[in-house]
């Protein structure tokens, strides 16, 4: 099946839960209790069913007691190379086709999976799509531009009923830039939903162009990127964190910046190395639990990411706690010249402090590594000098490191178009 044709398919089949999910998006813009009643009785339902009806979390031999939070800590983390490793297991014995529709991960952290969602998932997530969109000032069927999307066409417009009957209007492979750059203008996008590095080449394809916000995802989101974006877009910007198992974790308050937790439809925890549960404003691995995807349960799931939940809930008075992103995904580890390894995400997260709007540690030997920058407007030779100093220094002047700006189209993406912060040459060796 096509491009086109799988998004006909799911427009069709989330069209048909709209009813369900326009009335979930007034459930939550009007809710009645707490959020941590609708989280425990959310989490009594999951643990109440998959303990039974799915094979590995049946294994461990657990009733759900009185506190479904007491029965979830009793249950081991589980990341992505277990659930590959023995796939079956992790299903519904009870799962029915047509209520499911199924995603597949990028594999931007080397292992893709095939993941499936159940109807009440796609509820959930939309409706507080909706509600974030009317956070945001946003019209329901507002129209929304998704650029250098890599499966899409040269253009392609559509429109999704699910989430508030939006347009959408996506390219992918660009042959003529001017045609492409017209469309965009024509369009009239009132939301630019993309990655940060995609966001800085539109800007630099179609100027002019004046969204009502830039929503950014996939990709962290640095302070001089951030910067660059809104200067060139007039327009702020909203990150969220998010993964294909859980859809949007957290997203950006529209008053404060915090990343508000969707605690009504995802919980999580912030746990060491063993998964016992750290305290608030203790950093440490990002593992969440989605509350409503009975067929494919992700419970307890390690997302490959760094962050700490904040010991102060956000100035705007919302019940959702905030999460702070520390690191996002683990791309690997440099190799120094006597083999041992070192976290790439050290070093990254130090040039980054250097006016810089993206950068890429490619590592193609062990006698020196290369770090290719894309300067923020503000970026002088002396503050490159000063990074490569501080990168050298932080490497111990072990491996030499060496900064220079990037060439039109030298950053190396994923296969899902996604920025890399680290791409290691070794490993095809």
């Amino acid at each position: 099946m096509g491009r086109r044709e799988g998004v006909v398919a799911d427009a069709v089949r989330q069209g048909r839960l709209f009813g369900r999910t326009y009335q979930a998006f007034l459930d939550y813009r009007e809710r009645n209790g707490s959020l941590r009643e609708w989280q425990c009785e959310r989490l009594s339902a999951l643990l109440g069913r998959v303990l039974l009806t799915v094979p590995a979390l049946r294994a461990h031999g657990l009733e759900l007691a009185e506190d479904p939070f007491e029965t979830l800590a009793r249950l081991p983390t589980v990341t992505k190379q277990q659930i590959r490793g023995d796939y079956r297991v992790h299903f519904a014995e009870d799962i029915d086709p047509a209520d499911c529709a199924s995603v597949v991960t990028s594999g931007t952290t080397g292992v893709p999976l095939k993941i499936v969602h159940n109807s009440e998932h796609f509820v959930h997530v939309n409706a507080l799509a909706l509600r974030r969109a009317f956070d945001y000032g946003l019209p329901l069927d507002r129209k929304v531009l998704r650029p250098f999307k890599s499966e899409a066409d040269e253009w392609f417009e559509y429109t999704v009923p699910s989430a508030g009957f939006l347009r959408f209007a996506e390219f992918g492979f660009v042959r003529d830039e001017a045609a492409i750059a017209r469309r965009c203008h024509e369009f009239a996008p009132d939301v630019v939903f993309t990655h940060p590095s995609r966001a800085l080449a539109l800007r630099d394809m179609a100027p002019g162009l004046r969204p009502r916000i830039v929503q950014t995802f996939g990709e962290q989101l640095t302070d001089a990127g951030r910067a660059a974006i809104e200067e060139h877009f007039q327009a702020p910007v909203r990150d969220c964190y998010g993964t294909n198992e859980a859809s949007t974790i957290a997203a950006q308050c529209p008053e404060f910046g915090s990343y508000h937790i969707e605690g009504e439809r995802v919980w999580v925890e912030i746990v060491d190395d063993s998964g016992t549960p750290l305290p608030d404003g203790v950093e440490g691995d990002i593992v969440v639990t989605n509350l409503f995807n009975t067929v494919m349960p992700f419970v307890r799931y390690r997302t490959g990411d760094v962050g700490a939940l904040s010991d102060q809930r956000c100035p705007c008075g919302r019940e959702q706690k905030v999460l702070r992103l520390i690191a996002g995904r683990q791309h690997g580890a440099i190799t120094l010249p006597d083999g041992t390894r070192t976290d790439v995400l050290r070093l990254v997260k130090l040039i980054e402090r250097f006016p810089v709007e993206r950068l890429q540690v490619v590592q193609a030997d062990t006698t020196e590594l290369t770090v290719l920058v894309d300067p923020a407007a503000s970026c002088t030779d002396e503050d490159l000098r000063r990074a490569a100093e501080a990168a050298n220094a932080a490497l111990h002047h072990r491996l030499p490191v060496r900064l220079r700006r990037a060439g039109a189209g030298e950053f190396t993406e994923s296969s899902a178009g996604k920025h890399l912060n680290f791409v290691s040459l070794l490993e095809n060796r």
